[in-house]
């Protein structure tokens, strides 16, 4: 959308830069969140400290500011570059980002159409951003467990069947680790659901933290949680798996006397299984074998079934 909205600004203008930038305070920084333009401006010498010098003056007077150009410029000496930046406005008063305009001709004036057009345009962008947002946002609530902030299943079930395509059409290794917390529901009934609550955060955002950057977390129902790994060997999950083990176990959990332990299931595409509900199944069976060997273990899916999945 910002893209399309740059090029057709250039195009109608007739200039060579424009593109828009949305950004956001963090501790009392600006940030920039996304910038889309008609041109590759990176590369383009003097275009940061102009853009950053008129954003910096948009957002303290919260209108729109103009270089201010002089007719009577010595054409023998370097002139600067033109440029308009219009914020673009959030209903609340704020400034969602900053529309950019520049050209190469350091003679350009910019008519009063001109300048109409774009603050016309920066009103549109400011209700579709605005709009867009709002949408993703509902989506995310949608995809996202509540008590935990991971993907529920619906979201965890998407992720799975995007991750599987890519990795059976490019075979590449994808494994699943299937994870349940041990005697949750005598935790429950002994300390209270608000305890058991604090024990499901609590092994949420171990989960989390530990799978960083490595693969996606969601909690699939109850005390059972799910973890996905693009790229992931057996050998290298079950190091991740005994990693999430111990740091469990030597948590300590408020209102809570006794160690929380989970147990864990593995599997590998295309080693344990070839389908996806076969992937799952054989982590299931795996996480069986842990409860089974005692509990606050993990246990790697014990055959590959190529047979079965080709049913």
């Amino acid at each position: 959308m910002l893209t399309v909205a740059a090029e057709q600004i250039s195009v109608t203008m007739g200039i060579d830069h424009c593109f828009v930038i949305l950004h956001e305070r963090e501790h009392d920084k600006r940030i920039a969140l996304c910038s889309c333009g008609s041109q590759d401006h990176e590369n383009e010498t003097g275009l940061e400290s102009i853009f950053e010098a008129a954003s910096h003056e948009i957002t303290q007077r919260q209108l729109a500011y103009f270089l201010s150009h002089n007719n009577s410029l010595d054409s023998s000496r370097e002139l600067p570059m033109p440029v308009i930046g219009i914020p673009i406005p959030h209903e609340n008063g704020s400034q969602l980002g900053t529309l950019f305009v520049a050209s190469s001709n350091p003679r350009r004036l910019w008519l009063k159409n001109e300048v109409e057009m774009l603050l016309s345009v920066a009103h549109q962008l400011s209700l579709s951003v605005q709009h867009a947002r709002i949408f993703h946002a509902t989506e995310r609530q949608a995809r996202t467990d509540f008590l935990t902030g991971c993907l529920n299943r619906r979201g965890f079930d998407n992720t799975l069947d995007v991750e599987f395509s890519a990795a059976l059409e490019n075979q590449t290794l994808l494994s699943f680790i299937t994870i349940d917390i041990d005697s949750f529901k005598r935790i429950n009934d002994s300390y209270s659901h608000d305890t058991g609550d604090i024990a499901l955060r609590t092994v949420a955002n171990i989960l989390v933290e530990l799978i960083r950057g490595s693969g996606v977390v969601g909690r699939l129902g109850g005390d059972e949680f799910g973890i996905l790994l693009p790229g992931h060997s057996v050998e290298k999950s079950a190091t991740l798996a005994e990693q999430i083990r111990d740091c469990v176990a030597r948590t300590r959990i408020p209102d809570l006397p006794e160690s929380v332990t989970v147990s864990m299931g593995i599997a590998t595409f295309p080693v344990h299984a070839l389908l996806q509900n076969n992937l799952l199944l054989m982590a299931d069976k795996a996480l069986y074998d842990a409860k089974d060997s005692g509990r606050n273990c993990a246990r790697i899916a014990r055959n590959a079934q190529p047979l079965d999945d080709t049913i």
